[in-house]
């Protein structure tokens, strides 16, 4: 039995397919890892100034409302009588539930970018294997793939090509082809 040679572009075709898996392999991880860091970024610091704006602002409506509320208790109606601070307390409530919820909020984002980092941190060592396949695996698997190929069209050049070859095709034992 002869050994033949059936179809050379099916390894060319690997060989593209290799590079090309490799590119995108790389850019699918460069576009991930900077899609977290974006999204860290936005909440790190977007988020967090967001609430300590907040905050700050809904601790001055707090005051606000406090010094109203005050007011109306400190000081009597022209008819001599205490004022009704009822609409003002109900104000000072709803602020206080306003400064609270942003308080709550900006800690909840400080977790979140703890966690978030976390998660970047694990992302990023998981798929450094990955990786490192797409940088040196198939960027050696594909320089492999160059020499056969480089290998195969010397072969297919024929006898008088080769230095030295034999004249005929090399017999490979039967069961091992």
């Amino acid at each position: 039995m002869q050994a033949e040679l059936h179809d050379e572009e099916s390894l060319i075709r690997l060989r593209l397919t290799l590079i090309k898996a490799r590119q995108q392999i790389t850019s699918a991880l460069s576009e991930a890892e900077s899609e977290a860091q974006r999204m860290f970024h936005w909440v790190r610091s977007d988020r967090m100034s967001h609430w300590e704006r907040e905050l700050r602002r809904r601790q001055e409506e707090v005051q606000q409302a406090r010094d109203k509320v005050n007011q109306k208790r400190l000081y009597k109606g022209v008819d001599g009588r205490p004022q009704s601070a009822v609409d003002e307390e109900h104000a000072f409530k709803k602020a206080r539930a306003g400064f609270e919820e942003a308080q709550l909020r900006m800690a909840a984002t400080k977790r979140w970018a703890g966690l978030l980092q976390r998660e970047i941190d694990n992302y990023r060592g998981i798929v450094q294997r990955l990786s490192s396949i797409a940088q040196e695996d198939l960027r050696a698997a594909v320089a492999e793939l160059g020499l056969v190929l480089r290998l195969v069209e010397g072969y297919s050049a024929g006898p008088a090509v080769r230095e030295g070859g034999p004249t005929e095709a090399p017999v490979v034992p039967e069961g091992q082809g």
